[in-house]
């Protein structure tokens, strides 16, 4: 705790306190000549050391008097209902005077004359015994508004509203027939919490479930809350709403109408009638108190008798030995019993649990659990990549013992750019329908796969190509310069000397000097174009400038790929964002950029590549945040399994290999299309007729597939939005295969088509991963999700109707629930099991002990993988057979087909 000084320290010049509103306020709760109690917390009274400070009262104007004794205070607070007027507590007290302790002690609920109110407290999520942030705050804004509109609904009125400063208050009034019984308001609020904030983390809020006791007591309005040990968070109560006057409230059929609308907790009191008309039945009480003298012989003796017949015995909560004095067992009139604790996080536990962990029972037997087994991502094959980048990224990725994905989306989108829109490919026969070969790549990871090192190492391979274009650069950029400074200083000659032949009145002169000036000016030297490759550490605006002298593209390449991303969504970024989608498929030409501090500029072809590494976690967060599908471009995305072993390998990659990949990135650098190719302004590529063929039956195959696919799958509208872009995508990789193998063809051939389409079918493993979608149904999805709850020990404790109450993201359907239990009680990672509570049995989770320690996933088999079989058939088809005309060697298209591309206009 804090230093009583710095404690001091800490309230110089803070108001504690506002009396008009602490008046205004008591007065809404006690009318005059009722009695309350007041309580403060860690109070200094009189400059006496901080302790409980209260005091009992009948007149609330009379308490800012008292209050001016308190100089420092964590907290205010009065009983929500009146006290007895013929209690010990009231009959012994000095009335209206603050003293500490209130030597006769607090109130208990045999003091309440009568429960006149219904309190809602709606708390931030927030750590313990600190302040709420505004941020905090307002989440429990949101909660307490959907509250109270929807208690409005049902016909509930004349609600007191209040800032507690850390949360929020609903307060109803209550008719005078509620019951000192705590039942259903205890069931009212388990109800509201299971509704409103079944997961207080995701709402940002919670709403106590334990303030339903007779004596509670509640915050003060018009005084500070001070929690915590920053001071600027300590916020004062103020009322939000509040009758003029308190008139008749709710009665007990409301509340029991709300009860049922909620489907409220089973109430776990054991053989309670609740009838407080019926005789006592004493054996009961007396089987009751011989089990407490059994397992908890030190109570004996330290019961409450209550006004009701109840006894009431306070101990320390078992279930967390932080919870001093908050157990309670109650032993009712009828011999029911009952166990509670007075803090949200204990809420679910009641007698059931309390007796089991006294009792000595039969443990269930438990047989090991078993991890879910879950289909395996596919892996790279070598085959999917033209040597010598398949040969690289296999021994590049040996070198580092990584999967080879990491490295293959590297080189891909390193090359994808180097070409860029220097050449396309013509997916149709005969329509203008075109795609640019470069791409949109992300390496997913979790942190300390070393998936930074394989991608960085293929992107390498542009910085020669980039060193090359430097060395061009400077000798024009000094040429420039120079041209620049002198034709600089010949405009301002020419400036001059107009200006001295004005003064002087000779007009010839002046003439002549100011056509100078105009020829001058039409001959500014033009800056050279500095060709780029790569931009690392940019915005995205000065990126559209590099665009400008690059229209064959760039690649944007950023390691923490999550920075990239994280740019796009900055205030006043909105149209950098919509350039950089713009910028995907380099289709966008003449772009005009408009920026206050550069002007306006034309683009002329406007093609950006992006790559980057990023955290499963924080990729997932991106998908779905936005509905203009940035995050689906990115075709190239491979999140592969993580390796099982790490192999030390201590190998140099054969510089023959290094210099033939090198080659690859050159021929791709230098190449420029034949004039006039195909009479068509867009220089590219058809494929070969046999290719065409295939391509066509794989495109109407996909296109079928998407929409018919099955309902599990539609849910993931993301994914099906990324899966359709692979219309795109295979063709871009058939291009870049082609070139890669042979920059002169004049047509893609069978053998690169099929590996474009076997990538594909490898990318879309990926794909399913990473938008959580699977081969199997959803009832997988449901016991994945169920699974790391149960790690999470977020299922301890809880009955089926609480699971299915908590309405978590895969599991918000009864069906679904019961239905991923069975499967998961098949693993043996749980059993659900009837737990008697007096009434109908509630149906209990039960946990096997041995789950905690069980990995969740058991890796699968290989995915089928019909395209790559495909792929393989034919690569052997062709090495085994000499007579086979490999279309990967054969450059020249036929006849026939040259005869239709001349024809046709693009």
């Amino acid at each position: 705790g804090l230093s009583s000084f710095y404690y001091g320290i800490l309230f110089m010049n803070i108001e504690l306190y506002e009396p008009d509103k602490v008046v205004k306020g008591l007065l809404l709760f006690h009318p005059i000549n009722t009695f309350f109690e007041i309580r403060i917390l860690e109070a200094t009274l009189d400059g006496s050391y901080p302790n409980i400070v209260s005091g009992i009262f009948n007149d609330p104007q009379l308490v800012p008097e008292q209050l001016q004794r308190i100089s420092q205070a964590k907290g205010f607070f009065h009983t929500l209902n009146p006290l007895n007027p013929e209690c010990a507590l009231v009959q012994n007290a000095m009335l209206n005077q603050l003293s500490y302790g209130n030597g006769n002690g607090s109130a208990g609920s045999k003091d309440i004359l009568q429960r006149k109110f219904l309190m809602i407290d709606i708390d931030a999520e927030r750590p313990s015994k600190t302040s709420a942030t505004e941020e905090q705050k307002e989440k429990a804004g949101n909660v307490v508004k959907e509250i109270h509109q929807w208690l409005s609904d049902e016909g509930w009125s004349n609600a007191i509203g209040l800032d507690s400063g850390n949360g929020f208050h609903l307060y109803y009034p209550l008719d005078n027939d509620s019951t000192l019984d705590s039942t259903p308001y205890k069931a009212l609020l388990k109800g509201l919490k299971d509704k409103f904030t079944p997961d207080p983390k995701e709402q940002g809020a919670t709403i106590d479930v334990v303030v339903y006791d007779l004596s509670r007591i509640t915050k003060i309005p018009g005084t500070r809350a001070c929690k915590g040990s920053d001071p600027s968070l300590w916020r004062m109560s103020e009322l939000l709403m509040s009758p003029s006057a308190v008139p008749g409230g709710i009665n007990s059929m409301q509340i029991e109408a709300i009860n049922q609308q909620l489907s409220p907790h089973v109430i776990t009191k054991e053989f309670t009638t609740l009838d407080q008309n019926k005789e006592p039945d004493l054996q009961a009480i007396e089987r009751r108190k011989a089990w407490i003298k059994q397992y908890l012989p030190e109570l004996i003796g330290t019961e409450k008798h209550e006004t009701d017949g109840r006894l009431v015995y306070i101990l320390d909560c078992p279930f967390n030995p932080e919870h001093k004095k908050k157990g309670h067992i109650t032993i009712f009139s009828d011999g029911g019993i009952d166990y509670s604790c007075f803090t949200n996080s204990c809420a679910n536990n009641h007698w059931a649990e309390f007796k089991a962990l006294y009792e000595k029972t039969d443990e269930p037997t438990w047989k090991p659990p078993q991890p879910l087994s879950v289909e395996k991502v596919a892996t790279f094959e070598p085959e999917l990549l033209p040597d010598p980048i398949s040969q690289w990224v296999m021994e590049a990725s040996a070198n580092y013992s990584t999967p080879p994905d990491f490295a293959m989306a590297g080189i891909v989108v390193a090359l994808s750019t180097v070409l860029g829109t220097k050449v396309a490919v013509f997916p149709k026969k005969k329509d203008k329908w075109y795609e640019y070969p470069h791409l949109w790549g992300v390496v997913i990871a979790n942190p300390g796969s070393n998936k930074s090192s394989p991608v960085a190492d293929a992107v390498s391979f542009i910085h020669p190509l980039q060193d090359q274009e430097d060395v061009k650069y400077k000798p024009m950029e000094k040429q420039y310069n120079s041209n620049k400074i002198t034709h600089e200083s010949s405009l301002i000659a020419a400036k001059e000397n107009h200006k001295a032949a004005m003064k002087k009145g000779d007009l010839n002169t002046a003439a002549i000097e100011k056509a100078k000036i105009d020829l001058l000016v039409t001959q500014e030297p033009k800056k050279p174009d500095q060709k780029r490759y790569i931009v690392n550490d940019s915005t995205i605006e000065k990126t559209f400038e590099i665009c400008m002298e690059n229209p064959q593209g760039v690649l944007y390449y950023n390691d923490e790929l999550a920075t990239t991303l994280d740019s796009f969504k900055k205030p006043g970024r909105e149209d950098s964002r919509t350039s950089i989608i713009e910028a995907w498929n380099g289709k966008s030409v003449n772009k005009r950029i408009d920026r206050i501090s550069r002007g306006s500029n034309v683009i002329k072809k406007l093609c950006i590549s992006l790559l980057g590494t990023i955290q499963p976690e924080v990729y997932v967060g991106y998908i779905g945040s936005s509905a203009d599908g940035l995050v689906q471009r990115f075709q190239f995305a491979v999140y592969p399994d993580p390796m099982s072993t790490f192999n030390w390998v201590d190998n140099l990659i054969s510089p023959t290999l290094l210099k033939e990949v090198a080659d690859v990135f050159n021929r791709l650098d230098h190449y420029k299309p034949p004039l006039n190719w195909y009479q068509s302004d867009i220089s590219g590529l058809h494929f070969s007729p046999e290719a065409q063929i295939t391509f066509k039956e794989w495109f109407i195959a996909l296109k079928n597939r998407v929409l018919n696919m099955s309902n599990d799958e539609q849910k993931v509208s993301s994914f099906i939005d990324h899966l359709n872009k692979y219309t795109s995508l295979c063709p871009k990789l058939a291009l870049l295969f082609q070139f890669i193998v042979d920059d002169r063809a004049q047509m893609i051939s069978q053998t690169c088509l099929l590996r474009a389409i076997a990538t594909c079918e490898y990318l879309e493993s990926h794909a399913r991963k990473i938008y959580g979608v699977n081969q199997q149904n959803q009832q997988n999805v449901s016991a994945l999700a169920l699974l790391r709850k149960i790690k999470d020990h977020q299922i301890d404790n809880l009955t089926v109707a609480e699971l299915i109450k908590k309405d978590w993201k895969h599991l918000n359907k009864e069906t679904i629930v019961l239905e991923t239990l069975k499967t998961i009680e098949k693993l043996n990672w749980l059993k659900v099991i009837e737990v008697g509570t007096g009434g109908r049995p509630a149906k209990k989770i039960q946990i096997n002990p041995a789950a905690y320690d069980c990995p969740i996933i058991e890796q699968a088999v290989q995915p089928a993988r019909p395209k790559l079989e495909a792929l393989r058939e034919h690569l052997l088809k062709v090495s085994m057979n000499s007579n086979y005309n490999d279309p990967e060697l054969d450059s020249e298209p036929d006849s026939e087909f040259l005869e239709m591309l001349s024809s046709t206009s693009f």
